[in-house]
């Protein structure tokens, strides 16, 4: 279902701008976990930190190249 919403924005979109990967994270971030602030900011170096593995994976060809 996310796949198809994905492929409809990037019909929209140049060609630099299009999601080429994407993962759904097992649970949404929160304030409990650390991910967000009170005010709904991201934390992105705990982020990064908590799903290095899913964004490791995502990159894995990439750096080859």
């Amino acid at each position: 279902m996310v796949d198809g919403y994905v492929k409809q924005l990037n019909e929209g979109l140049q060609r630099w701008q299009t999601i080429k990967k994407f993962r759904i994270l097992p649970r949404d971030l929160d304030i409990e976990h650390g991910e967000i602030t009170p005010s709904l900011k991201l934390k992105r170096p705990v982020v990064e930190r908590e799903y290095k593995h899913l964004i490791d994976e995502m990159y894995a060809g990439a750096r080859e190249a």
